[in-house]
């Protein structure tokens, strides 16, 4: 059984390949970091008030990404949503594929039997396109913004049916401000 060396009692090769080494070991943490966050992980900074009382403007969160999720994308989730040109959006999901959704009188139906969510406490100014009966497709969802009164959301034509391409990541762990830190629901 070989006695390791002490660092002193090293000679200098001996010493630069031990660098050599360490750097190596901290190059290969490092890249295996930045490939889980920018493969795995997604940070989103909100911009706006569309998810106020869950989420301010300048809240940080780090969401899963959807490779990983395998369509795992449920009812109330907050989700990451790319709308090209105009960039991210983040949005709670609430019309799930092969759901009817219709949005009456400030009521949220959906297969025909009123929603119960505890989200969304401010008053709709519109149904939007969900005044009348909407089906999803296969793979499409219908979102909504927490602040109702004042959100850009699948109830405006711009934005519309979300489809599962659009969607990035799911939000789960917010990291700013500490003390908010924690798990958002």
């Amino acid at each position: 059984m070989a006695e390791e060396k002490r660092y002193r009692d090293m000679t200098p090769k001996e010493k630069l390949h031990e660098w050599l080494l360490t750097l190596l070991y901290l190059a290969i943490g490092a890249a295996l970091a930045l490939i889980i966050s920018n493969v795995f992980i997604q940070k989103v900074t909100v911009e706006g008030s569309s998810m106020v009382e869950t989420l301010e403007e300048g809240d940080a969160l780090f969401g899963v990404r959807k490779i990983v999720l395998y369509r795992d994308v449920k009812r109330f989730d907050i989700v990451v949503i790319d709308m090209g040109d105009e960039g991210l959006f983040v949005k709670r999901v609430i019309g799930l594929p092969g759901e009817t959704i219709q949005i009456e009188d400030q009521t949220i139906y959906i297969n025909g039997q009123v929603l119960d969510e505890s989200y969304g406490s401010s008053l709709m100014r519109s149904p939007g396109i969900a005044k009348d009966p909407i089906t999803l497709g296969e793979n499409e969802y219908f979102v909504l913004g927490d602040n109702r009164a004042n959100s850009r959301d699948s109830r405006d034509p711009s934005v519309g049916i979300i489809s599962e391409k659009q969607i990035q990541s799911k939000l789960g762990l917010r990291i700013f401000p500490f003390r908010k830190f924690g798990i958002v629901k």
